[in-house]
This record gives structure tokens, C-alpha cells and sequence, in this order.
């Protein structure tokens, strides 16, 4: 039981970091995003749906929504400092807290939190919950098992890695069926980093293999998760958080690759403490035996790795590879793939709550009715909380009648039921290849004289415009409007009309909004027209002094102003020239925000709170 105490306070505490990460990033641009002079003020999104939220209740406690949702982040940072530096402060009620804030951020950010890591961190942070002790007691016989929670946690990261690789195929998407996805995604993806620019400039055979490793650190890898022997868990944390730094390195994915990272505990390959059921003079030839069982499992991966993926040497020894199986193999292999992982879910599970039972049995405490009634209570959640999951689980990954078939239909009820909670969620990360032959990039550009010109352009501080600019690293912080952007630029204004209020924002100057830009390049004078452009933008080659260069220049939307008849039409439908009145005048919002906010570069703020969250610990335990 020490070695899962152990591992269950590490990623307690880097819950808590993840949760400061994931309130920071987001309080720094909520006026911009959803402020009463935002671009989707979450005034509005009250009065236009009822969504179950702690905002909901600014009217009786005499604030606007943007107060309120304003304190909410505060709040939801303090507790994650608290639990930072504090132990006390990491137990179940901590993370209920900071769980039902983040949702009530989550249930009225619309389109800017509709991201796969938002899901993400609403169902590790449920787990995190069970994780908790419900209090901290320091001389108590009955300790609380945290094995099952933990168990739970690589469950999720189970379904998170093998869907993720899996929908790469079956997405029918030709980059990733031809390895040749790598060769754009670099320059493609959302924000990518100084780092990306060397390595779209890597050989072609490159790519081609490093998508082969995808496959296998995604799809195959994650059975290893549930093997009883710790080398085969410890060669698969291994590649997995060899990826995640890799995608860190090549692209801001804000805390997504360091909550993927902390699922990684749950794998359990911290060594444990020897125990005498087996003699010591068989010791060695045991683990003789298991070397060499791993031995000849390694030799077998490899051989299969290298059948499926045709791996060969040409003659300058360079590794080629190509997809040796068909799209119908594929597919009759998912079917069986998706069967053995829910029964390998389910004995795994069944194994865990049997070692738990007999662990508190062995160390006396079942005699324990707090004991008892908690494995019973933590036993039933997580049998309850696997079976909803085979349903996103089976449904994602197989055709819709085969999904259907393979469950009961009672557990599609439950998970109807929870579904809003995210209790559980189907994942699928880079399904299709976006960006082949160049990335869309769109351009907001301003005239403040007349429609001719001069047209200057509004500069962003992480998506690419200036093609002098270098990429910018935003982990932890995942700037919202910039993401939005990218995605506005795959397809037209009409299927984005978040973007209308932003330009409207803009050509009424909201010091809220404009503060979200890159204030290095802020415009002068009033603004009287706004336009967007879409252009294609690639990498430069290796002789040049820029990064980008951009080609293929067409008009998006407008030239729109507040002349604009259409535009104004839309903009009071949407109720965004209304204000709400507050009956609580709370300076001390402006003083905080004015405290913190000394730049608008949110990894700043991320950074400067982690480490004071760091050097609390420090100060506190002495280290």
C-alpha cells in the first residue's frame, strides 16, 4: 500500500498544479473572452440557455456574470496554491471545490472551452477526488487505499492514447494511412514553437518512421498498461512520456501533455518493497526467468512493428516504411482489439479490488467498518464508472451498430445521464490532417482612414501573422482566441460567428478585447474598418532569415465598420450593446487584476504562481 501513497501524493499535488495552470490561463483572458464588453459575454449565455453553473447565482449575490465568473477563477487559484503548498489541503473536499469551479468556468465558456484537455481535466479531475483522502490523519490505524482511483486514472489513460491513435486510421484521413502526416503537421498545427520549424525540415524517411512510432507508443503500447509484470509498465511510461515531451517541445498544448503526463503515474512503476512469500534462493532464477520472457516479448514486438509497417533498409541504409495492411484488416483487427481491451479493463479491475480486499484483510483492517464501508463504496463508483466508459469507448472506435451491440442498453441510459458531467468522454486527437500543402491562416486587418487603404494588420501574440515573427512557446497557457482563429481559418465566417462579435469589439476599441492582441503592434486612432484575409503560410527553407511565407491571399470577410447595416443588425440580436449593472462595486477585481496581469503573456502568470506554490512547499517543509 506505501508505494501507492506515495504515488497518489505526488499526483495529487500535480493536480493541484494542473488545476493553477488551468484557472490562471483562463482569468487573464476572461474579460476579453466572455467580460460584459467581451466577445461571448456569458451574460448572454445565461439568458439564452439554462446551464447548471455557480454564475448562475451572481444575481442573488448582486454581481454581473463577470464578477462573479472573475472571483470563480480567483478562487479556483488560491485553493490550487493551497493545495500546492499545503498537504492539509490536499484531500476530497479541495478537489470537489476546485472540480465544481472549473465546471461552472466550463458550462458557460461556449466555444472557447470546447477542447478535448477541458474534458479531459473534468474526468481526471473526478478521479482525483476518489483519489483524495476525504481528511488527513496522521496517527490513524485504518488507512484509506487509493489503489482503485489510481486504477481508474490509467483506465483513462488507457482510452485516451488508444483512441487517439486509433481514429488516425479510422478517419480514412490519406496523410496518416500514407505516413506522410508529419510532413505538415509541424507547420500545420495550431501554435507551434520555434522547435517545429527544425523539424518540418527533417528528411522525409524521418517523418515517415516517426509516424510508425506514433502508431506504436498510441495504439500498442497502451496494452502493456494492465501487464503484471512492472518492466513491460515501465517500458511503455517510458515511450509515453517520451512523446508528450516531444509534443511539448514541437507545439503549445497548454497543460494537456503535462495532465497526460501525470496520468502516467498511475502505471505503478516505482519499485516496491520486497516481501518473502518467494524463498530468496529462487529470487535470481525468477528474475532470470522474467528477463528473459521480456527478452522474447521485445524480439516479438519488434518483429511484428516491422511486418506491419514493411521497415527495411535501402541501400544508403536509410529506413523505409510503408503500411502493409489493408484498410478491411485494419478494421477486423479493431474489432478485436476493442473487445480484449474491455476485457482486460475489466479483469484488471477485478484483479485490483481483490488485491485491495486482501491487503486490508492481511494488515487487519477490514475489522474496520469505516474501512470496509469505504473499499465497498470505492469499489462499486469504479465498476459504475468503467461500465459507463465501454460506451464512448466502443461507440468511438467502432461502426455504430457494432458498438451498440457489444453493450446493454442500460448502460447507454447512465451514460446519457452523466454525459453532461463528463464523467466520461470519447477522445481522438488529430483525426484528420489539416493544413496539407500549407496552413490557413487568417488575418484581421484595420484602415482608419478609408475602404482603400492603408490596410495595416492586427498582430496575435502565438498564431502566426508576421512572417518574420518567431513562434512563440505558450505552455502551460492555452491563449483561446488564438486557438479559434485557427479554427475559423479551415472554414468560413458564417460557421464562426463568435468572430463578428470580436471584430465588432475591435472597431469599438473594448480595451478588453484589443488586450488579448499583441500590444507591441497596437493600432493608432480609431479604427473605422475591419477585414479578415485567409492566406496559406509554410515554412521557410533552410536558407532564409524569416520563418514563414505566405501565398494565396483572398478576402474572408468584410470590409465591415459600425456603419455596417448587416453587421449592427446582427450585433443587437445578440444583445452585445447591452451592459449589465452591478449593485456590488468590487475595485479591489481591478486592483487584483492590475497586481497580477503585469504583461498580457499568460505562461508569465502560469510561471510566476508555480513557483511561488513551489517555494511555499519549500519554506513549509523545509526542504
Amino acid at each position: 500500500m506505501g508505494h501507492w501513497k506515495l504515488d497518489c501524493e505526488m499526483m495529487l499535488w500535480c493536480f493541484a498544479t494542473v488545476y493553477l495552470f488551468a484557472f490562471t490561463s483562463l482569468y487573464v483572458q476572461f474579460p476579453g473572452l466572455y467580460g460584459d464588453a467581451g466577445i461571448l459575454p456569458i451574460r448572454i449565455q445565461l439568458k439564452q440557455q439554462s446551464v447548471l453553473t455557480l454564475v448562475g447565482f451572481h444575481r442573488k449575490l448582486g454581481l454581473t456574470a463577470e464578477q462573479l465568473g472573475e472571483l470563480l477563477c480567483l478562487f479556483g487559484i488560491l485553493l490550487s496554491l493551497f493545495g500546492m503548498i499545503l498537504r492539509c489541503f490536499r484531500q476530497r473536499l479541495t478537489f470537489i471545490f476546485l472540480w465544481v469551479t472549473y465546471y461552472s468556468l466550463y458550462a458557460v465558456g461556449q466555444t472557447f472551452m470546447r477542447f478535448q484537455w477541458d474534458i479531459l481535466l473534468l474526468e481526471a479531475g473526478l478521479l482525483a477526488i476518489l483519489a483524495a483522502p476525504w481528511r488527513r490523519r496522521t496517527n490513524s490505524q485504518y488507512p484509506e487505499d487509493s489503489s482503485i482511483p489510481m486504477w481508474l486514472m490509467r483506465w483513462l489513460l488507457f482510452r485516451l492514447m488508444f483512441q487517439s491513435g486509433v481514429v488516425k486510421l479510422t478517419s480514412q484521413c490519406p496523410e496518416w494511412w500514407g505516413l506522410t502526416a508529419l510532413n505538415w503537421h509541424y507547420q500545420s498545427q495550431c501554435l507551434p514553437t520555434q522547435a517545429s520549424w527544425y523539424f518540418h525540415h527533417f528528411p522525409p524517411w524521418f517523418h515517415r518512421l516517426s509516424v510508425v512510432a506514433t502508431y506504436v507508443i498510441e495504439i500498442a503500447t497502451p496494452f502493456l498498461f494492465f501487464l503484471p509484470i512492472r518492466i513491460w509498465r515501465q517500458l511503455a511510461f517510458v515511450l509515453q512520456i517520451l512523446l508528450q515531451l516531444l509534443i511539448m517541445l514541437t507545439g503549445s498544448y497548454n497543460f494537456f501533455n503535462i495532465l497526460t503526463i501525470i496520468l502516467c503515474i498511475s502505471l505503478d512503476v516505482s519499485k516496491r518493497k520486497k516481501t518473502n512469500i518467494i524463498p530468496i534462493k529462487y529470487t535470481a532464477l525468477i528474475e532470470l526467468f522474467m528477463g528473459l520472457i521480456f527478452l522474447w516479448f521485445l524480439l516479438l514486438f519488434t518483429h511484428w512493428i516491422t511486418s506491419a509497417f514493411s521497415l527495411e533498409f535501402d541501400n544508403n541504409f536509410i529506413v523505409q516504411s510503408k503500411i502493409s495492411f489493408s484498410k478491411s484488416d485494419f478494421n477486423f483487427w479493431l474489432s478485436k482489439a476493442v473487445l480484449i481491451s474491455m476485457w482486460m479493463g475489466g479483469l484488471s479491475l477485478g484483479y485490483t479490488i481483490a488485491r485491495t480486499l486482501y491487503t486490508g484483510i492481511n494488515g487487519g483492517f477490514l475489522s474496520s467498518f469505516w474501512y470496509r464501508l469505504n473499499i465497498l463504496l470505492m469499489s462499486s463508483i469504479a465498476v459504475a464508472i468503467f461500465s459507463i466508459s465501454l460506451v464512448p469507448h466502443a461507440t468511438s472506435l467502432l461502426p455504430r451498430n457494432e458498438g451498440y451491440k457489444l453493450l446493454p442498453k442500460t448502460l447507454f441510459t447512465w451514460y446519457s445521464a452523466t454525459q453532461q458531467f463528463h464523467v466520461v468522454n470519447s477522445y481522438g486527437l488529430f483525426r484528420h490532417m489539416t493544413g496539407v500543402g500549407g496552413r490557413p491562416e487568417l488575418v484581421l486587418e484595420y484602415s482608419n482612414s478609408s475602404l482603400s487603404g492603408p490596410w495595416s494588420e492586427y498582430q496575435f501574440i502565438y498564431k502566426p501573422g508576421n512572417v518574420s515573427s518567431p513562434p512563440r512557446l505558450a505552455t502551460p497557457h492555452q491563449p483561446r482566441l488564438d486557438w479559434q482563429m485557427w479554427f475559423a481559418a479551415l472554414g468560413r465566417f458564417q460557421d464562426n460567428p463568435w468572430l463578428l462579435n470580436a471584430i465588432y469589439r475591435l472597431l469599438r476599441g473594448q480595451p478588453e478585447v484589443t488586450q488579448l492582441l499583441d500590444q507591441s503592434h497596437a493600432q493608432s486612432g480609431q479604427v473605422k474598418y475591419i477585414r479578415g484575409v485567409h492566406y496559406t503560410y509554410r515554412f521557410t527553407g533552410l536558407e532564409s532569415d524569416q520563418w514563414w511565407v505566405r501565398d494565396s491571399r483572398k478576402i474572408y470577410v468584410g470590409p465591415l465598420s459600425v456603419n455596417d447595416q448587416q453587421l449592427m443588425d446582427y450585433v443587437k440580436r445578440s444583445g452585445l450593446t447591452k451592459r449589465a449593472v452591478s449593485t456590488q462595486h468590487l475595485s479591489f477585481l481591478r486592483f487584483i487584476r492590475a497586481f497580477l496581469c503585469d504583461s498580457n503573456f499568460g505562461e508569465h502568470l502560469c510561471f510566476k504562481l508555480f513557483l511561488v506554490g513551489v517555494a511555499g512547499m519549500l519554506v513549509k517543509y523545509k526542504v
